[in-house]
């Protein structure tokens, strides 16, 4: 995998009703916006993409996640209902 820096902050990154049933809370390989990120960017092997609660680490580097993603990803640890949304990662 390898994309521009860019091309990694402009694309949008959609976290779907089946990235929310199949992820873990509290997991940083597992959680729906790790497996949304290996979707989107076909990183589908272990290690590949991590999420933090404000970073999102892809082999291209780290990127900072919107609040908004940090603040979902708290809702969805904390066992809070949380629906599908879109978002782009930001310049670290």
């Amino acid at each position: 995998m390898s994309f521009t820096f860019d091309e990694l902050v402009e694309d949008e990154i959609e976290v779907t009703r089946d990235h929310i049933e199949r992820g873990s809370a509290g997991s940083t390989t597992a959680c729906p916006v790790a497996l949304a990120l290996a979707d989107h960017f076909g990183a589908h092997r272990p290690g590949a993409v991590g999420v933090g609660i404000t970073t999102a680490m892809i082999e291209e580097g780290s990127f900072n996640l919107p609040a908004e993603v940090s603040n979902w990803i708290e809702a969805f640890d904390n066992a809070n209902e949380v629906a599908p949304f879109k978002f782009r990662l930001m310049q670290p």
